[in-house]
């Protein structure tokens, strides 16, 4: 008896282990890079300053053409590596997300309802999130700007008319 009532705890353990990875949106491939967002990243459009942000509208437009590299092994964020970088992935809703960078959706009208947020942890500490909206559309926050990121082509246009919506009516925040 002693011995089923061991294997009902554990079941009950696993049981309750995958329904909290579950409800955190945990993809269960902690520290793995998915395929969807290893390459380089471009600074492609900057989409403002929705709070305080170190960087001015000149520095900001700098960054353009910026990359984020990012490997199984390796990355870097604007020339800055990242040692031994590690990925979690995480579904959020687009207000939990704008309520942890403490703006409001007036301030930044993303586009969409929920995002898929990957989170790169590097050895030193530091970490960075990239995030990918319903709409396709990936951004990066950098220094308290948002910047829409574009996936690497062979050839990058010159404007942005084929990348995806990232806020709605695509008016720049205040």
């Amino acid at each position: 008896m002693p011995s089923r009532m061991l294997t009902v705890l554990v079941w009950a353990a696993a049981v309750l282990a995958g329904t909290a990875g579950a409800l955190t949106g945990c993809s269960g491939n902690m520290g793995v890079l998915p395929e969807r967002w290893d390459g380089t990243w471009y600074f492609r459009a900057d989409l403002g300053a929705p709070g305080i942000s170190s960087l001015t509208d000149a520095q900001a437009r700098d960054l353009l053409g910026e990359t984020i590299e990012l490997g199984e092994k390796d990355a870097e964020f604007v020339r800055i590596p990242c040692a031994a970088p590690t990925y979690s992935i995480t579904q959020s809703e687009i207000d939990a997300l704008l309520l942890d960078y403490r703006v409001s959706r007036e301030r930044l009208p993303l586009v969409g309802g929920a995002a898929e947020v990957l989170e790169v942890q590097c050895r030193n500490s530091v970490s960075y999130r990239l995030v990918r909206l319903t709409s396709g559309c990936v951004i990066a926050s950098w220094e308290g700007r948002v910047f829409r990121l574009s996936k690497k082509l062979q050839r990058m246009p010159q404007d942005n008319t084929q990348d995806p919506q990232c806020l709605r009516d695509e008016t720049r925040p205040r």
